[in-house]
C-alpha cells in the first residue's frame, strides 16, 4: 500500500478548523453542491443502516478528479476556505 504525507498548509488550515463540527446534513449539502459545480447532471444518494453500521454513498456522472485534486482534497487546509470562489460555485 502506498502513502502519501500531506501537511498541512497552516493559514489554511486554521480557517478550515473553525468549520469542524458541521453537520451530516451539511456535509451533504456540500458533497451534492460539487457535483452540481462539476456539472453532473446525474446524482444518487445511497445509504443503509446496515445493522448499525450504516454507510451513505453520493455518487454522480461528472469528470471526477485526476490524482493530484484528489490528493489535495484529502489534505486538510489544502485551500483556505475564505479565498474567491468561482463564480458558478455555489
Amino acid at each position: 500500500m502506498n502513502y502519501i504525507n500531506l501537511p498541512p498548509n497552516p493559514k489554511s488550515l486554521i480557517e478550515s478548523m473553525r468549520e469542524i463540527g458541521y453537520s451530516i446534513e451539511t456535509a451533504v449539502a456540500d458533497i451534492i453542491d460539487n457535483s452540481i459545480t462539476a456539472c453532473a447532471s446525474v446524482i444518487n444518494i445511497r445509504f443503509d443502516w446496515n445493522n448499525s453500521k450504516p454507510w451513505l454513498a453520493i455518487i454522480d456522472n461528472d469528470n471526477g478528479m485526476s490524482k493530484q485534486e484528489l490528493v489535495n482534497a484529502m489534505k486538510l487546509g489544502s485551500e483556505n476556505p475564505l479565498n474567491t470562489r468561482d463564480r458558478e460555485d455555489l
